[in-house]
């Protein structure tokens, strides 16, 4: 009661009294030393997860926060409101076939999360009879993910694999919000789990072509797939491990091609790849190598498709009698930088080394490879030109020389492509999805052999003219002179006089896209007049693999000044006020903000930081967290590479606050189960700002139950979303 009556206290002061109130995490000297340098981390004790001190400092935070956003209760609901009332009530997929079933998901109304379901091909495979009756009593529920968040409280899909036959379902669930994902398997013709299997910390899933063996990766201590396995499901007999790495920067996945006839081991690096073939058969592995047993001689043969070399990165398929492979390995002579984009080429399957690799479709740096999907007479490249997706579909009927693909004839100024499940590798059909900032997402079947496409559906945003909308691409000149693409979003109703507030939003990392799918929650922002930029900086991959190098390692800087420089030629030319600047970064991309904060602080009205990494330098010290060495070939490695950690130091957040200047509004979330980016490094953020420099306003929100992703519940993100949006209202615009 005592804490109530403080929090309507707190709840009814001016910002700058509530500054007063604020917690104030106790300092406790923590000193650290490498290469020579010698630093205190007087934060450090925050990472006891354990310690009650840490619970309390915490929770006294977030009822700070509650505290200081009271005032914005009635803009929140009605944003949430506003958000809401653009949503279609229930949502479903179009039905995608595959075999004698279509498969779909749908949300009903009032529901949070997606159930996925099938019911047997109509007769003739009449698609559009679902689109007035998609889910009766005709159809088969497999998962209901809404029952599972109900009984566990958490609930998060991860893998989803068929038999072949379509009898046996197996799939992956986090049931706790930290990332470890509990596999099942369900019989779908007695709709009935086998319990017997199920198994915890299982990251990737595949079957045997028969459906009687499943190959699966687990983890290690440190959240690392690091070993296959396989499972007789007609048998009691313990499983077989068959393959492990212990190379912690490595991460091990099995998949399968998609004619069934060979299950793939993937060891990922960020830099490197590696990929072991079984042909329809069990393995076993002996002292690190994985050799097939052949199931009519017995014979032994080793199956790697290629060495591992520093640099270079493969992901193959397989047509007949050929591997096709997707790789930056150029030739002997030309050994892949990390600069070089995707190349096709393909070997026969009994002749695997490098040196049989035959040029399929060469590098482009016009019109790069993205991804490849292979149907019985069709290749798909997904490629990019200019930083946007185009799709070309090549004839699998004529010879090697593919140079003439047919391009896919879709709308124009499209952002995001997402291509369909396509399990069916005898269909002649591709399905994908479309989507901009101002076009709501649309779903096409692709005629592959007569090039025909036909839309299947638009989501529809209710009440909303979504042609009452501009999106332009435009670029900054950074500090070396390299033009940075920027991408825009307005209201037609914005006029260009450089008063108005604009959300620039920024990624930069591991050659990951920014997200320019459309959004009915941004519409919120658009409708006050807002302008919303996204700054596709350098280690981004708009522009390629190149584009991601010079954004990575020593060069990482180019990242910061590039985002800075979007801003700059967002207020040059009027798009938006000088003294209206807002920032958002997520996970690697509240590094980006975060640097770009301390380099120049005076830039930014407000920032919103989720999940973000912002105590790089600790963190890629610490070899015991989870992605440290995974990380190195994107970050470099601080504790052998002094070059690396200068870099790093220099730039990192938490580590280059700037004392008693003046900060920008922060709301800074994090999650307590975040098994990627610990929340001490948002706590750490925080309670170094509280400490050294003058700030606006504060906000630090835990989500005590979640991980980092979050909930992601169709509803509950409204509530998140609608918090944001009002933080960044109440301190860029009166209320």
């Amino acid at each position: 009661m005592a804490l109530c009556r403080f929090s309507r206290a707190l709840s009814s002061l001016p910002d700058r009294a509530l500054r007063q109130f604020a917690p104030a995490a106790p300092r406790r000297s923590f000193p650290k030393t490498r290469h020579g340098v010698t630093w205190d981390d007087p934060y450090h004790w925050l990472r006891n997860s354990e310690d009650p001190a840490v619970i309390a400092y915490l929770q006294a935070e977030n009822q700070h926060a509650q505290s200081t956003m009271a005032g914005t209760r009635e803009l929140q609901r009605q944003i949430r409101q506003e958000m809401a009332s653009r949503m279609e009530k229930e949502l479903a997929s179009p039905p995608e076939r595959w075999g004698d079933w279509y498969y779909f998901v749908h949300i009903p109304q009032g529901k949070e999360f997606p159930i996925y379901s099938r019911r047997r091909a109509c007769q003739g495979g009449r698609l559009k009879a679902f689109f007035t009756s998609f889910f009766d009593k005709n159809s088969e529920v497999m998962i209901d993910i809404n029952e599972l968040a109900a009984e566990h409280g958490h609930a998060q899909l991860g893998v989803f694999k068929l038999s072949r036959d379509h009898k046996l379902l197996a799939y992956t669930i986090d049931l706790g919000g930290n990332e470890i994902f509990t596999l099942f398997i369900k019989d779908l013709e007695t709709d009935s789990l086998l319990l017997e299997h199920k198994t915890d910390g299982v990251v990737s899933v595949e079957w045997s072509d028969t459906g009687d063996y499943l190959y699966y990766t687990c983890s290690d201590a440190a959240h690392r797939p690091h070993r296959v396995l396989l499972r007789n499901l007609r048998s009691k007999d313990d499983d077989i491990a068959i393959y492990h790495d212990d190379n912690p920067k490595n991460f091990v996945d099995v998949t399968r091609t998609k004619n069934w006839q060979y299950v793939l081991i993937n060891v990922n690096s960020k830099t490197s790849s590696e990929v072991i073939a079984f042909h329809k058969c069990v393995a076993r592995a002996s002292t690190g190598q994985v050799f097939l047993v052949d199931p009519k001689t017995s014979a032994t043969t080793l199956r790697k498709v290629a060495d591992r070399v520093d640099g270079i990165q493969y992901f193959v398929e397989h047509h007949e009698e050929h591997l096709y492979i997707l790789t930056n390995f150029l030739g002997d002579k030309k050994l892949a930088s990390l600069g070089n984009n995707y190349r096709l080429v393909r070997c026969k399957t009994d002749s695997l080394t490098s040196k049989a690799w035959e040029e399929v479709v060469p590098v482009d740096s016009e019109n790069w490879i993205e991804d490849m999907d292979i149907f019985a007479k069709h290749l798909i490249l997904y490629r990019r030109q200019n930083g946007l997706p185009i799709v070309h579909v090549f004839n699998l009927d004529v010879s090697i020389c593919l140079k003439t693909p047919r391009t896919v004839n879709l709308p124009s100024g499209i952002t995001v492509l997402t291509p369909g499940a396509n399990c069916d590798f005898n269909s002649s059909t591709l399905r994908l999805s479309i989507s901009s900032l101002v076009m709501p997402e649309a779903t096409y079947d692709v005629d592959l052999t007569t090039g025909e496409v036909t839309l299947l559906q638009q989501v529809k945003i209710v009440g909303v003219d979504t042609g009452s909308y501009c999106m332009k691409h435009l670029a900054a000149t950074s500090h070396d002179g390299v033009r940075v693409p920027l991408t825009i979003v307005y209201s037609n109703k914005f006029e260009r006089k450089g008063e108005n507030s604009a959300l620039v939003t920024g990624y930069g990392a591991y050659g990951e896209l920014l997200d320019m799918s459309f959004s009915s929650d941004r519409l919120s922002l658009l409708d006050r007049g807002w302008v919303l930029a996204f700054a596709h900086v350098r280690g981004s991959g708009t522009l390629g693999k190149a584009w991601h190098s010079e954004g990575k390692l020593l060069k990482k800087e180019n990242s910061f000044k590039d985002f800075i420089a979007c801003i700059r030629y967002l207020v040059e030319n009027q798009y938006a006020s000088r003294n209206k600047i807002a920032a958002f970064g997520e996970s690697a991309g509240g590094l980006l903000v975060g640097a770009a904060v301390n380099l120049q602080p005076d830039l930014f009205r407000a920032i919103i930081l989720k999940v973000p990494f912002l105590d790089i330098l600790n963190t890629m010290l610490d070899s015991s967290l989870s992605l440290t060495e995974h990380e190195y070939d994107e970050w470099g490695d601080p504790s052998s590479d002094k070059a690396a950690f200068d870099c790093i130091r220099n730039y990192s957040p938490y580590d280059n606050i700037k004392p008693g200047v003046r900060y920008p509004a922060m709301l800074v979330t994090s999650s307590f189960l975040d098994t990627r980016v610990g929340y001490w490094e948002s706590a750490k953020w925080i309670a170094a700002l509280r400490h050294s420099c003058q700030a606006e306003c504060l906000v630090f929100k835990t989500n005590m139950s979640g991980g980092h992703f979050g909930d992601g519940g169709r509803y509950s993100h409204l509530k998140e979303t609608a918090y944001g949006f009002a933080f960044l209202i109440k301190n860029l615009e009166a209320i």
